[in-house]
């Protein structure tokens, strides 16, 4: 993603809305910032994507939800990226074509979680059904990543996280249903601290949340910057 991209990500509202997600949480409408580039004592982080599907209107107006049965989303290039306050320069981060995954309660309220089945796809990257009333939360392989992406909790001095998705066809045999597919992805961050990555603030709390932006047939990059635009025009990212 270039600096403008970037920049459009951290400021413009959402192209859609969840469904069943209250829109005064914030991050249904729009990007929001959360700890930014204070971790505190979080030594580790760990960049992350949602995709839901869109809320849709009814002729009655009534909030209706995507329909479609045979479609997937599918992830790739979980692009994670530090920059060093004190050296001036990015510094750190990780990089993954594949990704894990769950399906969470589409409101994430409780927590409430349970597997998904994620499908290897050609060139890189997984996929996987979004089922009515849950979306899909994912983050760094662990396979690659096991202890999340090390960070100095006094240096940093920005972050950046990009992915791509797009939607593909579940079964060949059955029809493609993408045309009537509608759903919204978003890219973020949560700070962790090792060695016992407790749940609970301080330990644990959020980077900030990108841009909601629907997801399409083409790739398209979603990101999360902490970073303003002056900064990622001084310091464009590699």
């Amino acid at each position: 993603m270039t600096p403008d991209d970037l920049t459009r990500d951290r400021t413009l509202p959402n192209e859609a809305r969840p469904h069943g997600v209250p829109e005064d949480w914030g991050w249904p409408c729009g990007p929001i910032p959360q700890a930014g580039n204070n971790p505190g004592s979080s030594n580790r982080i760990l960049p992350w994507f949602t995709a839901h599907r869109a809320r849709t209107g009814s002729a009655d107006g009534t909030p209706g939800v995507s329909a479609d049965t045979n479609t997937r989303v599918h992830v790739r290039n979980i692009l994670l990226r530090v920059f060093s306050a004190r050296r001036k320069a990015w510094t750190g981060g990780a990089f993954t074509t594949d990704a894990t995954a769950s399906l969470y309660a589409e409101d994430f309220v409780g927590d409430v979680n349970r597997p998904v089945v994620l499908r290897p796809e050609p060139g890189g990257g997984v996929s996987a059904l979004v089922d009515p009333g849950w979306a899909l939360h994912g983050w760094l392989d662990p396979a690659s990543f096991p202890d999340m992406s090390p960070i100095d909790p006094t240096d940093v001095g920005g972050i950046i996280v990009t992915l791509d998705m797009r939607l593909v066809p579940d079964e060949g045999a059955k029809p493609d249903d993408r045309w009537m597919a509608q759903y919204i992805g978003q890219a973020g961050a949560d700070y962790w601290r090792a060695p016992n990555y407790n749940p609970a603030p301080p330990d644990h709390k959020g980077v900030a949340i990108g841009r909601g932006k629907r997801i399409v047939n083409d790739w398209r990059s979603f990101g999360m910057t902490t970073c303003t635009a002056e900064q990622l025009a001084a310091h464009p990212p590699p």
